[in-house]
């Protein structure tokens, strides 16, 4: 799915306001965060 400004659908304007470094930076503490809980746990 494409997203363009022209469109006016609730995503695209979510997609367009978003802080995009912020959100890539929330992603990948939360995948860290994921690796680092399941290599903790035992097997």
């Amino acid at each position: 799915m494409r997203l363009t400004r022209a469109d006016r659908s609730v995503l695209s304007d979510w997609w367009f306001t978003v802080d995009r470094l912020m959100f890539f930076g929330l992603l990948l503490l939360m995948g860290a965060g994921l690796v680092l809980s399941l290599a903790a746990s035992p097997p």
